[in-house]
């Protein structure tokens, strides 16, 4: 399953600042916005000063260019926003340090993959230059170049593996391929021929070349109007004001050629570059040096169909090869002269030209430059499925004995007067989705389980909250549960999942086994048995395991209720069926995917089976969850979870995110009941490492419960934690803290001696008192 994301987020100079590459990363961001339907962009713009600029919506953030903590501030703010692509647009002077080294303050903070679009890649690079364009390299997921001679000196100066480079060429825009007499008249040009060039004015563009070639062109075409578009660099202009462009005028003049040149000294709008390029006959780049890797103005020259001239630097080697378009040496106007009359001379010369530079150019079209980036974006995210990036070192492994307190805090800001919310943002609770079943019963669980640990008077408002909620949820007429209600207390369906069913009853049955108040112990049973009566009816493997759990649970307390015996022995024969029937010996399965709360299948089977007894039946749920361990379980005590986006299938195919800590705690309790049944104590090892995923033993290292809050993030993506803490994560954390530290305590029976619970010597208080 390819991946698709949603956000995309963008770092570098933006419109209206005057820039090359601000022009190139509004033209990217605006190409890649229309790819997709739905598709966000975020436009992080470096100011180059204190003021900065009057940008667009789509520019969420501006960093002052020589501020280290604006990076710092940035990145947190991706991070925060979970965006799914990061593209950075890289070149060394804009952004602030020596050489641009603060955008690796940014970079290395980041957790999503990341994008970077190279600009300059020099062959001779300073010190200074090399190791920060080396560690932008093994950053980046994808460094992009519009050059082959990119490719190349990256993997020899750079050693940058092939693998990581991707050519993506310069984007252009879809210009038609006209007559230049077309656009003549606006600027009042049509008897003459227009040579055009174009772009921010600084001494290494070679306008002095061009200049001193004039009075030999001139002298053949006198028709000529060399005209040169575009502002002085500003960083030119704050040093030197306009003290170039009145060097170039100077010189125009002294070789009688001013009337000849014309100088269109101000930053022009696209639809005015068109107008311009439109009215070219011939475009120039007479650059000066020969380490320029893209060059935005000859492709938007190629693609507006011009016959084009330059210098032989890297990229219009590249672009004018197989007469695309003429080279002449750096520096020497006498060459430039003869090509540009060569050309002036042939017209269908001339044209043939042009006309292949605008095929060539084709497939540089914006949009088709946009689908290369999606299309890179979403292999990132497959690969980073398979190999999630570290966000720490390796941890060191936790003694057995060390494992955090139980801390309800969280737990206690997600309910209100109704039950718990199912949903956070960040770590508030969120109205807009109101309440479900499966967390309150979840919930419910939960505080049960607290209480019987901590003995903390606290929690029982919770316990009857929660019990009240799942009173509410049955529908006596159908014998369901319902699961979704509004904020507004309003239901929205009429019965929950197979699942739902599962879950209540689950808490239900842990209730009567852990109730000694004679009120909590006749409500828990009584719905516990009205809603068990029509389970059979149910065809989800999960809900019969979990209605097992309940029933066993229920039987701790009432050993004799034939009722339920009878249903346990059904279900259990049932869902034990399912493996006789679909596994085999490299599949020990019930079912030919692994997908949600696995382990809790395997779990029920060895509960029920010890309890029937059935050997087969307990051995084929230590089998298949022996399987599970294997599968998600290093030697080095790293866990990685099956993943719910694709899950793991027969055929071998596995999702590698996002892992859920849902889980983990069915791995968690699998454990604990399989060292209850066995007494081995591998199995309460491997308890503590499935506890261990929660606290940084996982793919991407990242701790996902927060000690702070004492609530759990929603699940780990390839880039890290979802930032949310919902109430499902925070009680599978809970839960499974909770497990380990009964089987931990408790070494006679994993759900304790329930028959001293209920004599005179309990072994704990009862859970609901008699006040």
């Amino acid at each position: 399953m390819v991946p698709q994301f949603n956000t995309i987020a963008f770092l570098g100079s933006y419109v209206p600042r005057q820039c090359g590459i601000a022009t190139f990363t509004k033209h990217l961001r605006d190409a890649i916005a229309a790819s997709a339907e739905g598709l966000q962009t975020f436009v992080l713009a470096v100011d180059d000063n204190p003021q900065g600029h009057p940008y667009g919506p789509e520019v969420r953030f501006q960093l002052q260019v020589n501020r280290p903590e604006d990076y710092r501030t940035a990145a947190e703010l991706l991070n925060i926003k979970q965006i799914d692509i990061f593209n950075l647009q890289h070149e060394f002077g804009i952004y602030g340090g020596r050489c641009g080294e603060h955008v690796l303050t940014f970079l290395r903070r980041l957790r999503m993959p990341i994008v970077s679009t190279l600009h300059t890649v020099l062959q001779e690079p300073s010190r200074e230059q090399k190791a920060i364009l080396r560690e932008v390299a093994h950053l980046s997921d994808r460094l992009v170049v519009m050059a082959v001679k990119a490719v190349e000196i990256l993997q020899e100066v750079y050693d940058v593996p092939r693998e990581k480079i991707v050519m993506i060429p310069h984007g252009i825009h879809n210009l038609p391929f006209t007559d230049s007499s077309f656009y003549k008249g606006r600027f009042g040009l049509d008897d003459r021929t227009v040579i055009l060039t174009f772009g921010l004015l600084s001494p290494g563009k070679g306008i002095e070349v061009a200049i001193r070639a004039l009075p030999q062109i001139v002298a053949r075409h006198p028709e000529v109007m060399y005209m040169v578009v575009g502002a002085i660099h500003p960083h030119i202009f704050r040093r030197e004001g306009v003290a170039y462009l009145n060097s170039l005028e100077r010189l125009a003049e002294r070789l009688g050629v001013g009337d000849h040149v014309s100088f269109h000294h101000r930053f022009v709008s696209e639809n005015e570059l068109a107008g311009y390029l439109g009215a070219a006959d011939l475009y120039l780049t007479p650059y000066l040096g020969q380490a320029q890797i893209t060059s935005g103005t000859l492709a938007y020259a190629m693609g507006a169909g011009k016959a084009v001239v330059s210098t032989p630097y890297w990229y219009a080697e590249e672009m004018l090869a197989e007469d695309r378009g003429r080279l002449f040496p750096f520096g020497d106007s006498e060459a430039l002269a003869a090509v540009v009359n060569e050309l002036l001379d042939d017209e269908a010369k001339r044209n043939a030209m042009r006309k292949r530079a605008y095929l060539f150019t084709r497939p540089m079209l914006w949009n088709h430059v946009a689908n290369r980036y999606v299309e890179l974006g979403r292999e990132i995210l497959a690969q980073r499925q398979e190999h999630p990036r570290l966000i720490v070192s390796r941890p060191e492994r936790r003694p057995v004995e060390s494992i955090p307190e139980v801390n309800m805090a969280h737990l206690q800001a997600l309910p209100d007067d109704t039950g718990i919310l199912q949903h956070a943002i960040y770590t508030i609770p969120d109205r807009n989705h109101g309440y479900c079943t499966d967390d309150n019963a979840r919930a419910l669980l939960a505080a049960l389980e607290y209480y019987d640990l901590a003995q903390d008077d606290a929690i029982l408002r919770y316990v009857r909250l929660y019990t009240a909620f799942v009173w509410h949820a049955f529908d006596p007429a159908r014998r369901r549960f319902r699961n979704f209600m509004s904020y507004d207390r309003r239901w929205l369906d009429e019965t929950g999942t197979d699942d739902t069913q599962g879950r209540a009853l689950w808490a239900l049955g842990r209730m009567t086994a852990l109730s000694a108040n004679k009120n909590a112990l006749a409500f828990s049973s009584r719905l516990f048995c009205e809603a068990i009566e029509d389970v059979e009816s149910l065809t989800s493997p999960r809900s019969w395991a979990m209605i097992l759990l309940g029933a066993h649970s229920y039987l701790e307390r009432f050993p004799g209720d034939t009722m339920v015996r009878r249903v346990r022995q059904r279900l259990a024969e049932r869902l034990y069926a399912l493996f006789t029937k679909c596994s085999s010996e490299d599949w020990p399965w019930c079912e030919d995917t692994l997908t949600y709360i696995n382990a809790t299948i395997p779990h029920a089977l060895i509960l029920a089976g010890a309890a029937l007894p059935d050997e087969s039946m307990r051995e084929q749920g230590l089998r298949s969850l022996e399987w599970l361990v294997n599968l998600q379980l290093d030697e080095q005590g790293i866990v990685s979870l099956i993943g719910n986006r694709g899950w793991m299938s027969r055929d071998g195919h596995r999702a590698g995110f996002d892992q859920q800590p849902v889980e983990a705690q069915a791995l968690v309790d699998g454990c604990a009941a399989a060292y209850c049944v066995t007494r081995q104590p591998i199995w309460r090892e491997r308890a503590h490492r499935f506890l261990d995923w929660f606290l940084g033993h996982n793919d991407t290292r990242s701790v996902l419960y927060d000690f702070a809050t004492g609530g759990c993030h929603d699940g780990l993506h390839p880039d890290g934690p979802n930032l949310n803490q919902g109430a499902e994560s925070t009680l599978a954390w809970l839960l499974s803290l909770m497990t380990v530290r009964r089987a931990d305590l408790d070494t006679e029976s994993y759900h304790g001696d329930s028959e001293k619970r209920h004599e005179g010597g309990a072994a704990h208080p009862p859970v609901i008192s008699n006040e």
